[in-house]
């Protein structure tokens, strides 16, 4: 599949797994921008906050898919409302 490469300015890369091709949608952009802003606000690395950014972004796609959406239907809103079962999932 399509994975999503971080590159950092340094040249450090971390490759992320999760995701669909569901998030090939408008607004699907707007939300991973808001989840990397979140991210950065946090004080972490800025390899840590992107790679772990990209890591919510499409986990909660893959959750929405999981939970009887399809690839052709899923919209931003939906990214949304799973990000909260995205981060719990990383938590447990």
């Amino acid at each position: 599949g399509a994975y999503t490469i971080v590159t950092c300015p340094n040249g450090e890369q971390t490759i992320n797994t999760t995701g669909n091709p569901g998030l090939a949608k408008g607004g699907s952009g707007d939300c991973l921008a808001g989840i990397i802003l979140a991210q950065i606000m946090q004080k972490g690395s800025l390899k840590s906050s992107l790679a772990n950014a990209c890591y919510i972004h499409g986990l909660a796609a893959d959750l929405a898919i999981e939970d009887h959406h399809s690839t052709t239907d899923l919209l931003a809103t939906d990214l949304i409302n799973f990000l909260p079962d995205a981060f719990r999932k990383c938590l447990n």
